[in-house]
């Protein structure tokens, strides 16, 4: 509490350990569920850290800023802390203003991934945020003699903090062929949305 109250006359910043030689990156959810303004990040390395960068911002157009909910701009009021949502709440405080939400996710096909000598394609979804809204989930593997991915595969997440929350894709074989991050706010709703 004493970090996010912190935060609100205090402009704090997280930056990688300078003795780092292989510029590996600090995880920047937890610094941003207290309020930490700026997480320096390292970009000579695209590891999957610096897609969480990438997600975060394209809520504002990647303009190089957040706003923050309010139960982070009015800490006294709701008493937030991110450490006593471990597991999904029973019930919020009458000032941590969220909407709960069932994201229905359907996975369709693949389309115009390279082919590689070792090839396994499948998909990692992973939601990033307060902790009890991180969750992993993984659609089938496909053999490398089958080229026509078609998964129609439906996944489901339960988010109860989704203005702090990010979703990740990530297309796989035996290392990462390309990601994908974004707001769960910035996700539109309809059956023809398509990733």
């Amino acid at each position: 509490m004493d970090l996010i109250k912190r935060t609100l006359n205090s402009f704090l910043l997280m930056y990688p350990d300078d003795l780092e030689q292989d510029s590996t990156n600090p995880d920047p959810i937890t610094p941003w569920n207290f309020g930490i303004q700026m997480v320096a990040l390292d970009y000579q390395n695209d590891d999957p850290i610096l897609s969480l960068s990438y997600g975060k911002f394209m809520d504002n157009g990647n303009c190089g800023y957040v706003l923050k909910p309010e139960y982070l701009t009015h800490i006294s009021k709701s008493l937030f802390n991110p450490l006593n949502y471990i597991t999904k709440p029973l019930k919020y405080s009458e000032d941590i203003f969220e909407c709960p939400q069932r994201l229905i996710l359907t996975i369709i096909s693949g389309q115009f991934l390279r082919r590689t000598n070792a090839c396994d394609p499948y998909i990692l979804m992973s939601t990033y945020g307060i902790p009890c809204d991180q969750q992993i989930q993984k659609t089938k593997t496909f053999s490398c003699k089958n080229w026509n991915l078609e998964w129609n595969e439906i996944f489901q997440f339960d988010i109860y903090f989704p203005q702090m929350c990010l979703m990740r894709f990530d297309v796989c074989d035996h290392h990462r062929l390309a990601y994908f991050c974004l707001p769960i706010t910035t996700m539109q709703t309809g059956l023809n949305n398509r990733f």
